[in-house]
């Protein structure tokens, strides 16, 4: 969430994103929490690529409408 919050204060606006690669420190698949889909919803499309990558190298490949398919975003406002 801080990546994508740096590089929203860098410039990057919404559909900039075409994926995002999420490891976690013990080297299993992992998921972004659910405070960080919702950032991703903010400014990600919906078919931008969630990649976890596990120690070994191994990839799990989502879309972000797959991740969070009942999203709040801009257009609910």
């Amino acid at each position: 969430r801080n990546a994508i919050h740096a590089a929203v204060t860098d410039g990057c606006r919404r559909g900039d994103f075409d994926r995002i690669y999420i490891m976690l420190q013990n080297g299993e698949i992992g998921m972004p929490c659910c405070f960080c889909r919702q950032v991703m919803i903010e400014f990600f499309e919906k078919d931008t690529k969630i990649i976890s990558v596990k120690g070994d190298g191994e990839e799990v490949v989502h879309t972000l409408e797959e991740i969070a398919p009942f999203p709040f975003g801009p257009d609910d406002l």
